[in-house]
């Protein structure tokens, strides 16, 4: 009897994983009319080992859940559809966190969400894609010139998926809100964060009812744990108001990331609105040794700047070669634009979570536009520079104003040196007061279930 991998391509996440770990090449990855990849087994070549359905992060969860449909689970609902550092790092924190507090009596399981996979909400991925990489032009120039993975990317998806096999209890995988709702689990309670999951653009689009726990019934409680806004209250976010004042009708407990956020949502709900902090700052800098001891990376006794770049910024790029050749230093980066520098340079393009990990913690400066990078740079103590973006965006701008820290944000009218100390001290003060206000809100929450 040959194997069968998945009756349906809906119930694949075209990880790439049992392609990686088959040992007789019998899986290839092959592109349907929409350009995702799903695997094809050749029968003459395969030998039926099994090793492909153990390594299937969906098959896995599928069997798992149904080995424990009666016991209790709490279901954390965040964006685990995209291969992001700080999202997956942040949700395997979060799941760790509030394993510890409700104990073996809850199963804590984060939902694995494929929502883009029906043919009516392709061009929402392929709006948020556009955005991501900074706008159609490079969105048609990645979908068309890379239509087929590199070697870099593969690799990439293999250790993101490897992270997550170790560092996650991942469900099975669900399109909708409505597959929850009928799910055979039984749920207790929902969380819904920490990521940029409350973006006017998803409140009315369909991803509102995942991500507000719309879904939820009567006898499941339902949570927001810091999920981002990441807008200015400006008249299109006060357009809105109305969709946000229904969807937060179905939270039993809410907080959001951002302070000036707070005010917002508070005007829109009789509900009391917390501020919680990012789930990475919810444990110490010492509960990442086992996430970075997984990391693939060969040691270099070079010294190194850690530059990752989320779009286009040639201003990131001209002072990492600057920096490099005053401290002498090489300069590992992560960036899908800018491959040349005048120093020696490292493409960390095909890094995962864990060598995400260890650059920040092994770098003598980090250079970013990325919100978790700032995250980390406070925990591991790093000097570090946090450039503009293209899009409004208050995410790392609110998270330094908590540290007093906003000079280090780089724009045409602000320049600073970057080896000027860090009061870490008070960084710690301010991180360890941010968790413990945090930790108490989620047990207060979940007191309830």
């Amino acid at each position: 009897m040959s194997i069968v991998l998945f009756e349906n391509k809906k119930d694949c996440c075209g990880c790439w994983a049992c392609y990686n770990i088959c040992p007789k090449s019998a899986i290839s990855m092959q592109q349907d009319n929409e350009g995702f990849n799903y695997p094809v087994i050749n029968n003459d070549l395969c030998v039926e080992c099994g090793l492909c359905q153990r390594v299937c992060p969906i098959k896995t969860a599928v069997q798992r859940e149904e080995d424990n449909f009666n016991q209790k689970h709490i279901g954390i609902i965040n964006l685990q559809y995209t291969e992001n550092y700080g999202a997956v790092i942040a949700a395997a924190v979060l799941e760790s966190v509030v394993r510890n507090i409700v104990g073996a009596e809850y199963i804590v399981e984060t939902f694995k969400l494929n929502p883009y996979f029906p043919f009516k909400n392709r061009f929402e991925f392929a709006k948020d894609k556009a955005k991501s990489l900074g706008g159609w032009k490079f969105y048609f120039n990645d979908k068309f010139k890379h239509s087929q993975p590199t070697n870099a990317d593969k690799l990439r998806s293999l250790r993101f998926t490897s992270f997550r096999y170790e560092f996650l209890n991942e469900s099975r995988t669900y399109q909708n809100a409505d597959e929850i709702k009928k799910s055979p689990v039984n749920y207790a309670a929902f969380i819904t964060g920490s990521d940029i999951v409350w973006a006017p653009k998803k409140v009315d689009n369909f991803r509102a009812d995942m991500h507000f726990l719309k879904f939820a019934d009567e006898n499941q409680t339902a949570i927001a744990y810091a999920p981002s806004i990441d807008s200015v209250v400006n008249k299109k976010l006060k357009s809105a108001s109305l969709l946000y004042k229904d969807a937060l009708r179905h939270l039993d407990s809410i907080s959001v990331r951002e302070k000036s956020s707070v005010d917002f949502l508070q005007s829109l709900t009789d509900k009391k609105v917390y501020e919680c902090c990012d789930p990475a700052f919810l444990v110490e800098p010492e509960y990442y040794d086992k996430m970075i001891s997984a990391a693939a990376v060969k040691e270099d006794e070079a010294k190194f700047i850690y530059v990752y770049i989320l779009e286009i910024n040639d201003e990131i790029v001209e002072y990492a070669n600057k920096l490099a050749k005053e401290k002498n230093l090489k300069i590992c980066y992560y960036s899908k634009f800018h491959k040349n520098y005048s120093v020696n340079s490292e493409d960390c393009t095909s890094d995962g979570p864990a060598e995400f990990l260890y650059r920040l913690r092994n770098a003598e400066y980090v250079l970013t536009n990325s919100f978790h990078c700032v995250v980390f740079s406070l925990l591991f103590k790093k000097q570090f520079l946090s450039f503009t973006r293209s899009k409004i965006s208050i995410k790392s701008t609110d998270l330094l104003d908590k540290f007093n820290l906003s000079e280090r944000i780089i724009t045409s009218d602000n320049k600073i040196d970057i080896d000027k100390p860090i009061d870490f001290d008070k960084v710690d003060e301010v991180i360890k007061n941010m968790k413990n206000d945090s930790l108490d809100y989620l047990k207060n929450s979940l007191a309830i279930i």
